[in-house]
């Protein structure tokens, strides 16, 4: 009997095509996850660099400057302005290519008399 056969052509083809696009959406909804994992794993990177600059910071000096926040690829700013004696705002910012940490405290120390 010809319908005892097995699968037409046409049939063959319809389930391949299924097939593709499940696939395919199964790879983009992997991948946007995955961009979005490394780009998180990044920011920590950064954010832990920034965080590191501010706790070394022992005596902060008024003014801006850069730093070597001592990731590769990456550029580090401070600033710091003094509130009133032995009060600073700290700024530090991290940025590699269009990836930015930035994190602003204040420091206090003891003041001079």
């Amino acid at each position: 009997m010809v319908g005892e056969r097995g699968h037409t052509l046409m049939e063959i083809v319809a389930a391949m095509a299924v097939i593709g696009l499940v696939a395919t959406g199964v790879f983009v909804g992997e991948e946007g996850q995955l961009r979005q994992v490394s780009r998180s794993f990044e920011e920590l990177e950064l954010s832990r660099a920034a965080a590191s600059r501010i706790e070394r910071m022992a005596a902060p000096v008024p003014g801006e400057r850069a730093f070597d926040p001592g990731v590769r690829g990456a550029g580090g700013r401070e600033a710091v302005r003094a509130l009133e004696p032995g009060l600073f705002e700290v700024a530090v910012e991290v940025r590699r290519g269009d990836h930015v940490v930035r994190l602003v405290t204040v420091v206090a120390t003891e003041a001079e008399r």
